[in-house]
């Protein structure tokens, strides 16, 4: 019929025809919402185009219906440039026409959605300006509330921010106090609570959010959001004890959101973190491999969102890590590198990025003891410590760069560099032991590769106190390296001491590595040690026969 009609008044007035190309591109905008299909708002969108083109002065309410069209085409179709183009269409809408609510309530939506494929906070930053204009003409929106709360809660979550997650509380509660019922507030009001109370350490956040989404899941039983807060809640509980056990129940509550609906991309992720978390806290390697599958899945449903990626590397490398399995690092290198290539206008504000990439570079050289690896990474960590100077572990990690780049290197200066970075970063975490112990262990390298004897005895005391001091804050590892400091120095008799401490707190490494170690040199020709492998070598036959 529209056909018809354009056929024949195609000779008449240019704004009647442009009223029925309007009429056409909301029909057409109807049946896509209810087919889901691409080619129904293709042709929506064209024909709201055709519309355009033939008004002199374009209403509101059609620049905002262009906007709309772009805004759903990006979402059905992952492609952040629609969100641009829809943008274009509703600041015109709202720049002609400042008092159009509907018009800033979809330009909220567009930033939003632009902020979660790209991760710039000022994208985050427009759409909160754009929903205090729409609620500033209409206090009374619920739903708007909502949208605010729910892209401030998305940012404080991802940037770590507890004054944004604050706020997202704040939209809640307003939203809340206007409709009791509205579902999306209790869900985001629970995922709000629930990140800030594991990034403030706060418990009593965390059971505030346990007791809605109680109740709203007994009330609301069938609706899979809601679950998918639930498994967030327990898994920030999970977070905060660092108990297993919660991680369990949040997997139990999440798999319900998803026997419910098995095409939300969120209720994906969401899984693939749980397990991702629960995998490193007991070392399991099934729940990393079964991580790298949920958020391979999400990312299937939903592949233009950078956070999404991120994760999928940082679950890759912790896989790999703990099985030393080199396809899965070289799976989380090319991860990081499609992420930082595709957003680097975001690294600015997600440091973190360069942070894991430049862990995993660090990791490959490991692999491969190759000198441009470290280099990279040190590299890497070099940008983040500008963007973040106090960004945690930094100094650390470029220290241990550093100290690797010794070994393979053969140049002491390296080591010089690796202790300056030790030093800084006992300043930012003193009770860290693994800093003191590594520091130690460097300067025990610095001091073998000196020719001055004096420097090399002061070197080897200070190893020694920066170990002993590892082992004061618990570190079980220091009594062997301990042993393997006075073997060098000839004190075999205290070596053989801490051997025997590091036997009974079971923190010897293993026998081969024990018989290899250049630093038991010494001793090793001792008859004690002599006994007490024997003696280690037969208890160990003796229960494998068992």
């Amino acid at each position: 019929k529209y056909k018809k009609a354009l056929e024949t008044i195609d000779m008449g007035s240019s704004e009647e025809v442009a009223e029925l190309y309007w009429s056409l591109g909301i029909s057409w905008l109807e049946i896509a919402r209810h087919s889901g299909e691409a080619h129904d708002l293709s042709l929506a969108i064209d024909a709201f185009e055709k519309a355009k083109e033939r008004f002199k002065s374009p209403a509101p309410e059609l620049l905002s219906d262009c906007g709309k069209a772009h805004l759903e085409m990006g979402l059905l179709i992952n492609d952040a440039r629609l969100y641009l183009r829809a943008i274009e269409y509703l600041e015109q809408a709202v720049k002609t026409t400042p008092q159009y609510i509907d018009g800033w309530v979809a330009l909220g939506e567009s930033y939003s959605q632009l902020y979660l494929t790209t991760m710039d906070e000022r994208y985050m930053e427009k759409a909160s300006c754009a929903f205090s204009e729409a609620l500033q003409l209409s206090p009374q929106e619920a739903d708007v509330w909502v949208s605010w709360a729910q892209v401030l809660g998305e940012s404080g979550h991802l940037c770590r921010n507890a004054k944004t997650l604050h706020l997202s509380i704040e939209k809640c509660a307003r939203a809340a106090a206007i409709d009791s019922t509205n579902l999306s507030c209790i869900a985001q009001w629970v995922e709000s609570l629930s990140y800030l109370g594991a990034l403030s350490s706060r418990l009593d956040l965390l059971i505030e959010a346990e007791n809605k989404i109680l109740k709203a899941t007994d009330a609301f039983p069938d609706d899979p959001d809601l679950w998918l807060s639930y498994g967030i809640c327990l898994t920030c509980f999970g977070k905060y004890y660092e108990e297993p056990e919660y991680y369990e129940m949040a997997i139990e509550k999440l798999q319900l959101g998803l026997s419910i609906d098995r095409t939300c991309a969120e209720h994906w992720h969401a899984l693939g973190l749980v397990h991702l978390y629960y995998g490193k806290i007991i070392e399991d390697q099934e729940l990393l491999e079964r991580s790298c599958r949920f958020l391979l899945k999400a990312i299937d449903l939903k592949p233009a969102y950078p956070a999404l990626l991120f994760d999928i590397a940082s679950s890759q490398l912790a896989l790999s890590q703990l099985t030393s399995n080199l396809s899965s690092l070289e799976k989380a290198i090319h991860s990081f590198e499609e992420l930082l290539q595709n957003h680097k206008e975001s690294l600015l504000y997600h440091p973190k990025w360069l942070f894991e990439y430049a862990h995993a570079l660090q990791w490959l050289g490991d692999f491969s003891s190759e000198e441009s690896h470290h280099v990279k990474a040190i590299e890497l960590f070099s940008h983040v410590l500008l963007i973040h100077p106090d960004f945690p572990k930094i100094h650390m990690r470029i220290a241990i760069s550093y100290l690797e780049l010794g070994h393979i290197c053969g140049d002491a200066e390296f080591y010089k560099k690796a202790i300056h970075f030790f030093r800084l970063a006992s300043r930012f975490d003193e009770e860290n032991d693994q800093i003191w112990i590594d520091w130690g262990i460097c300067l025990i390298y610095l001091a073998q590769s000196t020719f001055d004897p004096d420097l090399a005895s002061q070197l080897y005391w200070d190893a020694e106190q920066k170990i002993a001091k590892a082992g004061s804050l618990g570190n079980s590892c220091a009594y062997y390296n301990l042993a393997c400091l006075y073997s060098l120095l000839e004190r075999t008799d205290e070596a053989m001491q801490f051997i025997h401490k590091s036997f009974a707190a079971r923190s010897l490494p293993t026998l081969d590595e024990i018989a290899e170690d250049d630093w038991l040199l010494n001793l090793r020709a001792t008859p004690e040690f002599s006994n007490f492998f024997s003696t280690l070598e037969a208890k160990l036959l003796q229960g494998r026969e068992e």
